[in-house]
């Protein structure tokens, strides 16, 4: 489930040194990768590949590693390997080193608490920050079921007059449902944010 999150100025940069250092990671752990392979050894494990880097990052020239949180570099060492390994099971093409534009990475639910804005800490929990992503997707999908009702309208019409299809009385059902559910979520969110 990806979650949008909305960091200020300090927390960005954060965001940028963490990305930048799981897109090392990933680069790092592909090229060992394809060193073995052209020295004719067997495909590296995925914990001696993390174990390597942990040592890596002891020496002074990546002290800059030490501080990132240790998930996330070994999710994108993990993401390396198994791509390789992908790749010489033949299920896949090669995978290309990462590049800085499309820099990013996962977090834990635990973790992205630390990204919602200090004020909105106390209103937003992670039950209720989990309803309002509910909340927006149901939302989205309502618009959605509302234009292609429209449609169906404007294709069935008859002179003046709609005519109501199956299909039309199914997408109207479909539609009610939804905003009992939208009311339902928001009923929930206004309970968490009254406690």
């Amino acid at each position: 489930m990806k979650e949008k999150v909305l960091p200020d100025k300090k927390q960005q940069t954060e965001l940028v040194r963490y990305a930048h250092a799981a897109r090392y990671a990933y680069n790092w752990a592909l090229r060992k990768e394809k060193e073995a392979y052209r020295k004719g050894q067997a495909f590296l494990l995925v914990e001696e590949l993390q174990d390597t880097f942990n040592h890596l990052k002891k020496l002074q020239r990546y002290h800059w590693l030490c501080d990132i949180p240790e998930d996330i570099l070994n999710l994108k060492i993990k993401e390396a390997a198994y791509a390789y390994k992908n790749f010489l099971s033949k299920a896949t093409n090669c995978p290309r080193y990462k590049k800085k534009e499309n820099d990013f990475f996962s977090l834990s639910k635990e973790k992205t608490e630390m990204f919602v804005p200090d004020d909105n800490k106390n209103q937003c929990s992670s039950q209720n920050l989990q309803l309002l992503i509910r909340q927006k997707r149901l939302e989205k999908r309502r618009r959605r079921i509302q234009r292609s009702i429209v449609i169906k309208y404007e294709k069935n019409k008859k002179g003046s007059t709609y005519c109501k299809t199956k299909n039309i009385i199914k997408k109207e059902k479909e539609l009610d449902k939804l905003n009992k559910r939208l009311t339902n979520i928001q009923q929930q969110v206004n309970v968490l944010n009254r406690d």
